[in-house]
């Protein structure tokens, strides 16, 4: 079997491809991200927004969250405003296929499509790593925080070599709030618990030690 559709983001690499095998395009699928191969960059690929020509229901609002694939986190700020909305109308008891009527929800709602249809358009870097320099140490920062409708945690990587620093959003994973209320220390320390682990699993996957 040949293998074919070989892409990379050197272009000597690509040269050395026959052109029978090389995938001529700029950006390609790459598990689950659009890759722009000449950036060296991941974007989120562009969600189904779903026609609303029958009007807004919970199940719909479900399709257009399902339809985005953001294992990182990397628009965690977008996607928790979609499951804070669903939570609302949860409470509310409506069922799958209920019209909403409720024109402040729907207004919501419009606010919220109108970012998800915009996560396309951002990207982050596929590699990390401080080119060209010597003696890096390298530092895994985790913040949490808490509300009383969420909680959340990120973890960035901050670089640091002789003559210069880099630091990088490399996770992050946000949470509602139970429906059953909550003190806000007690979803702060919810928030920590999160952290604690999404800590340990990049520093189990990057496998980094200082130069």
């Amino acid at each position: 079997m040949n293998l074919r559709a070989w892409l990379s983001n050197n272009d000597k690499v690509n040269n050395s491809i026959a052109l029978q095998d090389r995938a001529e395009m700029k950006e390609t699928s790459v598990l689950g991200h659009t890759w722009n191969h000449q950036l060296d960059t991941f974007s989120i690929k562009q969600p189904n927004i779903v026609n609303e020509n029958n009007g807004l229901t919970k199940r719909l609002i479900l399709k257009v969250i399902a339809s985005v694939f953001d294992p990182l986190g990397m628009i965690s700020p977008t996607l928790l405003k979609v499951t804070l909305l669903l939570q609302d109308l949860w409470k509310q008891k409506l069922s799958w296929d209920d019209v909403i009527e409720d024109e402040e929800i729907k207004e919501t709602w419009s606010e919220i499509r109108s970012d998800v249809s915009k996560i396309s358009k951002f990207s982050f870097q596929r590699c990390l790593s401080m080119k060209h320099e010597e003696h890096i140490t390298y530092t895994l920062l985790c913040f949490c925080d808490a509300s009383l409708k969420s909680y959340a945690t990120t973890v960035y990587l901050y670089q640091k070599s002789s003559s210069d620093v880099k630091v990088d959003l490399v996770f992050a994973k946000s949470r509602v709030a139970p429906v059953k209320t909550m003190s806000v220390p007690r979803l702060e320390l919810m928030g920590v618990l999160i952290g604690v682990r999404c800590l340990k699993c990049v520093h189990e996957q990057l496998k980094l030690t200082g130069n």
